[in-house]
C-alpha cells in the first residue's frame, strides 16, 4: 500500500490467496518457483547409480532415521546430511550428487518445520533438482508440484517408509519409466521460459 504497488507475483499460491483478500485492488499473480534446466543434465539409467538414497538440506527427520536401520542390513550406500553440515560444497558437487543417486528425500517444509511455514506449502526447486537429474524422489509432493505437472511425481512413503523404500530398490528398473517421465516433464514446465 505504501509503494502503490499494483502487480505482485508471488511463488506460493497459498500466499496468493492469502494476499488477494487482505490487499483488495492490487494483481496477485502465482508464479511457481523456475530453474535453468540446462544446469541440471540427467544421470545414468537408476540401475547403473552408485548412491542408493540421499538426503540433503532440510530432512524429515523421523524416515531419515527408519532408514538407517536397513543401511546396514541392506548393505546400502547413502549419502545423508549429518547436523549442520552441508553435503555438497559447490553447485556441480550438487548436481554430481544427484546424479549419482538412485533416490532422494523431499518434504516440504510444511511437513518438516511446520512452525517455520506456518503451514504453507509450495513447490520448492529441490524438486526440479531431482526431477532434471532423472532422480526418483520419494516422500510427500506439494499440492503446487501435482497442479503444475498434472500427476504427482513423487513416491509417496506413508507409514512403512522401510517397506516402499526397499521395494524400489528391488525392483529399481520398474521406476525407470518413472524418472524418465519426471525429467521430460520438468524439461517442458520447470523452465524460466515457462514462467
Amino acid at each position: 500500500r505504501r509503494n502503490k504497488i499494483r502487480t505482485l507475483f508471488c511463488t506460493s499460491s497459498q500466499i496468493v490467496e492469502i494476499l488477494k483478500s487482505r490487499l483488495l485492488g492490487v494483481e496477485i499473480h502465482w508464479i511457481p518457483e523456475g530453474i535453468k534446466v540446462e544446469a541440471y543434465p540427467k544421470g545414468e539409467n537408476l540401475k547403473n547409480r552408485p548412491v542408493d538414497i540421499l538426503s540433503y538440506g532440510r530432512q524429515m527427520t523421523s524416515v531419515v532415521d527408519e532408514l538407517r536401520d536397513i543401511v546396514l542390513t541392506d548393505k546400502l550406500n547413502v549419502l545423508f546430511r549429518e547436523g549442520d553440515v552441508h553435503l555438497f560444497r559447490t553447485f556441480d558437487d550438487l548436481v554430481n550428487g544427484l546424479q549419482s543417486s538412485k533416490i532422494t528425500i523431499c518434504y516440504p517444509q510444511s511437513v518438516t518445520h511446520p512452525e517455520r511455514a506456518q503451514n504453507i506449502e509450495t513447490l520448492t526447486q529441490r524438486y526440479w533438482e531431482a526431477m532434471l537429474t532423472g532422480t526418483l524422489i520419494v516422500g510427500a509432493a506439494p499440492k503446487e508440484l501435482i497442479d503444475v505437472c498434472g500427476y504427482n511425481p513423487v513416491i509417496e512413503l506413508g507409514d512403512d517408509s522401510v517397506k516402499v523404500v526397499r521395494d524400489i530398490l528391488l525392483n529399481i528398473e520398474d521406476y525407470q519409466e518413472l524418472a524418465d517421465k519426471n525429467r521430460k516433464c520438468a524439461e517442458e514446465k520447470a523452465g524460466w521460459d515457462k514462467r
